[in-house]
């Protein structure tokens, strides 16, 4: 990656942290206009399309990300999200189990297959995936929140309310 292209990445990177999704775009179009193959400027762009909902963007990003760096899970885990924001819940679920087997041990990629078991309304896969996050990151506050919402979704009230505490205690 050309010095150029790395720096559009890093300003692309820092309006994702402010949450300037337009920025996100225009930077990470920016750095893929100096490299097309950028896997990083694809995801990112991805990323701001999922949370525009402008889910169209986030998959094309996506499926051209995976097609620069097949073995990287990022690009899967924002295909199975986009598929999921454009009600193609089935195919998501395909999409995240390639993100599980590339990276069974990133507890990002089970976050993201509960949530769309969830959706799916298959709360006891739900849960075991979610607790499978837990296990490889016991003070994550996405895994702790999405055994919040496992639970709060089988209508196990007091469990629900003691993950978002926890949650809530690492991330305010």
């Amino acid at each position: 990656m050309g010095a150029d292209a790395a720096s559009a990445i890093s300003r692309a990177r820092a309006a994702a942290d402010l949450s300037r999704w337009n920025d996100v775009v225009r930077f990470g179009r920016e750095a893929l206009s100096l490299d097309p193959n950028l896997v990083q400027g694809h995801a990112l762009v991805a990323l701001a399309g999922i949370n525009t909902r402008d889910s169209a963007l986030a998959l094309a990003e996506a499926e051209r990300g995976i097609a620069c760096a097949p073995e990287e899970e990022w690009c899967y885990r924002l295909r199975a999200i986009a598929l999921l924001q454009l009600e193609r819940g089935e195919d998501a679920l395909t999409a995240i189990a390639e993100a599980v087997r590339i990276a069974p041990d990133e507890a990002l990629v089970w976050v993201a297959q509960s949530k769309i078991l969830v959706r799916l309304k298959r709360l006891p896969e739900a849960l075991a995936a979610a607790e499978r996050a837990l296990e490889l990151s016991p003070h994550d506050d996405a895994a702790l929140a999405q055994m919040a919402n496992v639970y709060l979704d089988m209508k196990n009230w007091v469990e629900a309310e003691e993950f978002y505490r926890l949650a809530l205690a690492l991330d305010p």
